[in-house]
């Protein structure tokens, strides 16, 4: 919550909205109540994924379903983006691309993109 607040600020025209700063105070008073010792600068934020950059992971998931033609499964749109990229990552990074991907795919849904099945869910491209 606090690093998307504080990202707001980061973007222009939205610096000057008094109320994202008001938020942010806000916020912050908050953390300090129930957590005293906390240092604000110090809350994790958010990692970047080191093989994609930002917005390239939606693409790449489309790319791998167009050319496999059925409905698949995240961890297999992952297993096929790993592969055509030559990716050597460990479990932990395979796990976090899942879930990059799954909320990608899911932000998507309903637009380009259409959710298959309830557990588990398959994707498939959109008619």
């Amino acid at each position: 919550m606090h690093a998307d607040l504080t990202r707001k600020l980061a973007r222009p025209g939205d610096a000057e909205r008094p109320s994202v700063r008001i938020d942010v105070w806000h916020l912050e008073c908050v953390i300090r109540l129930l957590e005293p010792g906390v240092k604000i600068r110090q809350i994790e934020r958010r990692k970047p994924n080191p093989w994609f950059k930002h917005g390239t992971i939606f693409p790449a998931a489309v790319e791998v379903l167009r050319a496999a033609g059925r409905p698949m499964h995240t961890r297999e749109i992952v297993h096929a983006i790993i592969e055509r990229r030559g990716i050597r990552p460990d479990i932990l990074s395979v796990a976090d691309l899942v879930k990059s991907v799954e909320r990608s795919l899911r932000f998507h849904q309903g637009r380009s993109i259409v959710a298959v099945g309830s557990r588990p869910v398959h994707w498939k491209l959109a008619d």
